[in-house]
């Protein structure tokens, strides 16, 4: 037991030694409490603990705009980029739908390629087109409320129904407000006038527009297994027609989740007006509306009209030669070079549109190729190296015989040198007879790889060998084939 100071109550003689004698960490000011460096190690850990959440991600920064869009919105988006031409945006959200539906984004794109077709290259035939399928075929009939577009129409598709007994028809066309029957119906009665067998006839009557020929043509197509039309209707009316009834197809297979066994083939025009290539600006402004009608998009579609999407951010690039050795001669082969753009969209192939420098093949070494790729007011570069080597050669041989006389017949050989590349070899050609050297030709770049010896008399019986050697250049690699000669004494 530590005896108590007499002289302070309540202090052991401990706390009155000297200064010296105490623990070091026992030396502080008081009213201070001093924190260990092990205490003050697992204070910024969970400062720093507290702190980073507070911060922004750098994951949520760089996520795709597009993958938080519905997919009505997308395919409404898929709308406004082809209309205003933005077409990298396009082929970006082409690719994010294909990453929810592959199925849907091959449709798209077929789609619209053949509306771009149908927008710059329209093609009109004003008779029936000849070798359309003699079974599973219909005409579709385009009603009008004019009776003498009516008449035109129907004129045509007795023709068209007369030169192809086998094929039905499908008159479209509903009820106006002011008249008695159905377009559709009229349509009947005129090409049962004609002599038209009604049992070929298919009535559609729920339409008031082309947006409603269009879907309710190929529901009813649909339910009798037609599986190829050809539609009749005026010249300014067909380019349109074409388009929507395309998008009544698509709405139907990317709905059901199914392809759908319909194809449209050609058309039957009544040439009312002049209809030039490409369709002017209001025409294909017009379409578009339409189409987004045709798939029930039309409310998001003029919503985003009035409220336009955010352009692409090209963000990097990057690029890489498919192989690193390159022969000399060699041209760039752009199917052998990747090259990805990086958007804050996502990302793009985009090899057939950069410009490459550094790509020299004129003879060997290593090279330093840049990538640039331009989008708006940005540019991006990419580097690589790449190794160009000497040309393979190759060489065939064409003796003037195959068989000689003993110390009668000369061989006349024939030597053809080229490259894949198109590099003309050039060097020393040295002739051999059963290994032992003969004579030596140089090969010019005016002989165009082609060389010639006749070889002496051939003394020896059975088989000769007439060897030829190109010993190459900086350029080209060597080669070396043999011809065998069979020497008979008569």
């Amino acid at each position: 037991m530590v005896p108590r100071n007499p002289q302070s109550p309540g202090l052991t003689s401990s706390d009155c030694a000297p200064s010296r004698f105490r623990h070091p960490r026992l030396l502080h000011k008081p009213g201070k409490v001093r924190m260990s460096r092990r205490h003050r190690f697992i204070a910024v850990i969970v400062l720093i603990a507290l702190w980073l959440p507070l911060l922004p991600s750098p994951t949520a920064q760089a996520a795709n705009p597009l993958t938080t869009i519905s997919l009505s919105g997308l395919r409404t988006r898929l709308l406004y980029l082809h209309e205003t031409g933005r077409k990298v945006e396009l082929d970006l959200a082409v690719k994010q739908l294909k990453s929810r539906s592959a199925f849907e984004a091959k449709l798209w794109r077929s789609f619209l390629r053949d509306w771009d077709q149908a927008l710059s290259a329209q093609r009109f035939s004003y008779a029936a087109p000849h070798g359309l399928p003699r079974s599973g075929h219909a005409f579709v009939v385009l009603g009008s409320g004019n009776s003498a577009e009516l008449t035109s129409r129907a004129a045509l598709a007795q023709k068209a129904l007369t030169a192809y007994p086998s094929s039905m028809a499908v008159l479209s066309g509903g009820k106006a407000t002011d008249t008695k029957d159905s377009e559709a119906a009229r349509l009947r009665k005129k090409l049962v006038a004609a002599g038209i067998d009604p049992s070929r006839l298919l009535l559609e009557e729920k339409s008031s527009s082309t947006v409603g020929n269009a879907v309710y043509s190929v529901a009813v197509m649909k339910a009798h297994r037609i599986s190829s039309y050809t539609l009749i209707s005026d010249a300014s009316h067909l380019r349109r027609a074409r388009v929507l009834f395309e998008a009544a197809e698509l709405r139907d297979q990317y709905g059901s989740k199914k392809l759908l066994e319909l194809r449209q083939l050609g058309n039957v025009a009544v040439p009312d007006t002049e209809v030039t290539n490409p369709a002017r600006c209001p025409t294909a402004s017009y379409i578009t509306s339409n189409v987004a009608s045709v798939l029930q998009l039309y409310d998001r579609y003029v919503d985003l009209c009035n409220s336009p999407p955010a352009r692409a951010k090209l963000t990097g690039l990057s690029a890489h030669p498919q192989r690193k050795s390159w022969p000399v001669g060699s041209r760039l082969d752009r199917g052998r070079l990747s090259a990805t753009a990086r958007f804050d969209q996502g990302k793009l192939g985009v090899a057939d549109k950069v410009t490459v420098t550094g790509f020299k093949t004129r003879s060997t070494g290593t090279r330093h190729i840049t990538v640039t790729y331009r989008y708006r007011s940005v540019t991006k570069k990419a580097r690589f190296t790449i190794s160009v080597v000497r040309a393979r050669t190759k060489a065939t041989l064409q003796p003037s015989a195959t068989k000689a006389l003993r110390r009668s017949t000369r061989i006349l050989l024939t030597a053809r040198f080229k490259t894949a590349t198109g590099v003309r070899p050039t060097g020393s050609v040295k002739f051999l007879l059963n290994g032992e050297p003969i004579k030596t030709k140089n090969l010019r770049k005016a002989d165009r790889g082609l060389v010639r010896y006749r070889f002496p008399k051939l003394s020896r019986l059975g088989k000769n060998r007439l060897t030829v050697v190109y010993t190459g250049n900086s350029k080209v690699t060597p080669v070396t084939r043999t011809a065998t000669i069979r020497v008979v004494r008569h």
